[in-house]
């Protein structure tokens, strides 16, 4: 999103009279990964006692994921509601294998990381070569 705004920031200074079109822009977007499979859900009986220190981990979740999903959202209905929707592509791989832990980087973790990457590009094939069509240079 951020992107889309900048080039029209430069491209405003420079022309008058400029208009964004998305039918000119491709965006791909790629993310971390998200671990699904393991995503923590608390009911209101578990909560109702919580204090400050039993809230952090959730919310850091929490607020790692909402703005990437937030900018996903904003991104894919721009782009569909103009007619684009094909030029913006967003990679989410599914991380079934691996640790949802960020700071795990033992040998175990970083073989089942490839895993999941290799999961990913086996089931995503036409999506991954679309990407490399669209990034090469003829």
């Amino acid at each position: 999103m951020c992107a889309l705004v900048e080039l029209s920031k430069l491209n405003c200074n420079k022309k008058e009279g400029f208009e964004l079109n998305l039918k000119d822009i491709t965006v791909i977007s790629i993310g971390t990964g998200v671990h699904t499979q393991n995503t923590k859900r608390f009911t209101y009986a578990q909560t109702k006692k919580w204090g400050d220190v039993q809230w952090i981990e959730p919310l850091i979740d929490i607020m790692m994921s909402a703005s990437a999903e937030t900018v996903d959202y904003q991104l894919s209905h721009l782009y569909q509601y103009t007619g684009n929707a094909d030029n913006y592509i967003r990679i989410q791989p599914e991380l079934s294998k691996s640790a949802p832990d960020m700071d795990n980087a033992s040998p175990a973790n970083i073989a089942a990381l490839q895993a999941d990457a290799n999961d990913y590009i086996a089931n995503n094939k036409t999506q991954l070569d679309r990407i490399i069509q669209l990034l090469s240079v003829d």
